[in-house]
């Protein structure tokens, strides 16, 4: 796809660009933790930090060193979250770099075609396009679409679980809790089984790019997915299958009236890629140190499998693995006594709205059968709310029921290394050894 150069708009319009808030913050802290640093959850989630900013500020200003980019409002509040999520009309997630907190470097250093295919991505969009984009992959991450791959799923599960041994040190995340999400991902987008690992490891890699580990990888890796995904993509027009990439290349080969953008192949691909499964892997990771961890919990949902549904929650929502997007204001307005400037970014920290005292009861405990464990905002909510939600939870609680039932004992032998990077609390290695 190439895009001309006349067609090329401001990466930040509608964005302020001039360092620090237009008003002066409500609510001063002290920051002692920077969100956009790559490192910022090399050590989990800074639950000391979480607690202590929620403690002193329902919204707090948070500075920036990046060309164009001013700094951000950041929310703690469950409330002011849910309404900001729902109110696409005045917080939007198509300005600037969109959801994130920035563009990797800066807007103005992509390429027009770069910068096409980036806004081209349904996390990326406000109404009504987005609902365009939604409507069209529901049908394949919906509840009748998680109903015909749930055996799939669980076949899958129950071959992984039979190759672990116990008593011999293996890495949870390459050996379990990435596979299974990594086969769905796949088989959702009609991949040849031959290409899951090359696809997996793609998907690793670009959400790595600011990790040492994978940068070097990463860079130039854009132009070969968009190659491999358009080489896909050609082969299902001569040969559709009942997957997401052959509705997509059907929708997008319309002449006239056609929905999807310019660019909507390759975001829609590398979007699913990234994001189709590592959020369900780090969650599943994520839940089984928790349970083991919390042997009273364990125990109890080994009596009472049927609580596994609420665990699930409340393993998303205590370890919320997805822990910030953002909006731009489009109007000048206002939110727990702060004046907000029309242009200025809002950052919505999931991981304090999902400890905020005001909605759940002693929310730094871990505890299975917490009443309102639904309640958190770890797939958010509104307009944008994972639309792979119903799937996620599907592969959790098949994964982790699966696992504690087999194991009796898991040892972590090597603590946690986690991927460099500020959007996500992502675990890339976990070397454990488990007990019948």
């Amino acid at each position: 796809m190439q895009i001309k150069e006349a067609d090329r708009i401001d990466p930040y319009e509608n964005q302020r660009t001039e360092p620090g808030p237009v008003h002066a913050p409500v609510f001063p802290v002290d920051l002692q933790i920077d969100l956009t640093a790559e490192d910022a959850y090399l050590d989990g989630a800074p639950m000391e930090d979480v607690k202590r900013l929620s403690d002193a500020a329902p919204i707090f200003w948070h500075p920036e060193n990046k060309p164009y980019e001013p700094g951000f409002w950041v929310l703690t509040r469950h409330e002011d979250i849910r309404y900001v999520s729902q109110n696409p009309g005045l917080f939007s997630s198509a300005v600037g770099a969109g959801a994130l907190l920035s563009f990797e470097t800066s807007g103005w250093d992509m390429t027009p075609e770069e910068h096409a295919i980036y806004m081209a991505n349904m996390v990326q969009m406000d109404p009504p396009e987005h609902k365009d984009y939604r409507a069209l992959i529901m049908p394949y991450l919906g509840g009748p679409a998680v109903k015909r791959i749930d055996p799939i799923i669980r076949q899958k599960v129950g071959e992984l679980v039979g190759e672990l041994k116990a008593d011999e040190p293996f890495d949870l995340v390459s050996r379990f809790s990435a596979i299974t999400p990594g086969v769905t991902l796949c088989h959702l987008l009609g991949v040849p089984p031959e290409d899951r690992e090359t696809i997996v490891e793609w998907g690793d890699t670009l959400a790595g790019s600011g990790d040492p580990e994978y940068a070097e990888a990463a860079a130039g890796l854009h132009a070969k997915i968009y190659k491999y995904g358009w080489d896909l993509l050609n082969k299902k027009k001569e040969e559709p299958g009942n997957d997401l990439l052959s509705a997509a290349i059907k929708e997008y080969s319309k002449q006239e009236g056609g929905k999807l953008r310019p660019g909507s192949m390759e975001g829609l691909f590398t979007l699913m890629v990234v994001a189709g499964h590592r959020t369900t892997r780090n969650t599943t990771t994520e839940g089984l140190m928790l349970l083991y961890k919390h042997p009273e919990q364990l125990e109890l949902l080994r009596s009472n499998p049927d609580l596994i549904n609420n665990a699930v929650e409340e393993i998303l929502r205590y370890s919320t693995v997805v822990p910030v997007f953002r909006r731009t204001a489009l109007d000048d307005t206002e939110l727990s006594g702060q004046k907000i400037a029309k242009g200025e970014k809002v950052v919505m920290w999931y991981s304090a709205a999902n400890r905020d005292e005001s909605v759940f009861e002693d929310p730094y405990k871990f505890d299975i059968q917490r009443p309102n464990a639904k309640s958190h905002l770890a797939f958010g909510i509104g307009e944008h709310m994972c639309a792979g939600n119903m799937l996620a939870r599907l592969q959790i609680r098949t994964a982790i029921l699966e696992f504690i039932q087999r194991f009796k004992t898991m040892e972590i032998v090597k603590e946690p290394e986690y991927l460099q990077t500020n959007q996500a609390v992502s675990i890339k290695r976990l070397i454990v050894k488990t007990g019948l």
